[in-house]
């Protein structure tokens, strides 16, 4: 196998800046900046929700949630009920009830595939549908 020359490869853009600083990748900054007293309460709020690590909740948020947005819908179903219930406090804060164009147009702000979200809000017990409108449920 031939030789390469690194020597002539352009410097990474996450190369750090001075010889002696880590070496770290660059992040994009999320809504879940760890170290703020507010995110810190409500990742432990949600975790103690959710009977679920705070650590793997920050961390999730972190990979899912950028400005207020969600940039995907997890697959695995402990990333997910850590997701929608993220999103339940994020889009439905007051009581209800809602008709279903209204909880479509919640979830769309978070993220464009609001009638999945809307689905497994429901399937997770996190919303209820009586009648064409939707409540918080007991999730």
């Amino acid at each position: 196998m031939p030789e390469v020359d690194r020597a002539q490869d352009p410097p990474r853009p996450d190369a750090p800046s001075r010889p002696d600083a880590p070496s770290r990748p660059a992040y994009p900054p999320t809504a879940h900046e760890p170290g703020t007293a507010a995110d810190d309460l409500a990742v432990i709020a949600l975790a103690g929700a959710l009977d679920e690590d705070p650590m793997f909740v920050s961390r999730t948020l972190r990979a899912f949630v950028r400005d207020g947005r969600l940039t995907g819908i997890p697959a695995r179903e402990r990333k997910r009920r850590v997701i929608l219930r993220w999103l339940l406090g994020a889009a439905f804060g007051d009581p209800g009830p809602w008709p279903e164009p209204e909880v479509n147009a919640r979830v769309a702000r978070v993220h464009p595939d609001a009638s999945a979200l809307r689905r497994y809000l429901v399937d997770a017990g996190l919303l209820e549908r009586e009648a064409g409108l939707y409540r918080r449920g007991p999730g």
